[in-house]
């Protein structure tokens, strides 16, 4: 098994939906969790955690893997 680090950035929006209890969220959810940042700086951040394999897109928003 491959260990992968996350950013802190990406820590955040996983701990924000796991606290919520929430699998699946749309880009306006997530920038409730990241109210501070950029619009361009999410949807990178969002693009990568699915390149990663912390999330998968949904046709209407994301969900979170199950490592």
């Amino acid at each position: 098994m491959r260990i992968k680090n996350i950013s802190a950035q990406s820590n955040k929006i996983l701990s924000y939906f796991n606290k919520l209890n929430q699998n699946c969220f749309g880009y306006t959810e997530a920038v409730n969790a990241l109210p501070n940042s950029s619009n361009t700086a999410l949807k990178e951040l969002l693009s990568d955690m699915v390149k990663r394999g912390l999330l998968m897109r949904l046709k209407n928003g994301y969900t979170l893997s199950s490592l």
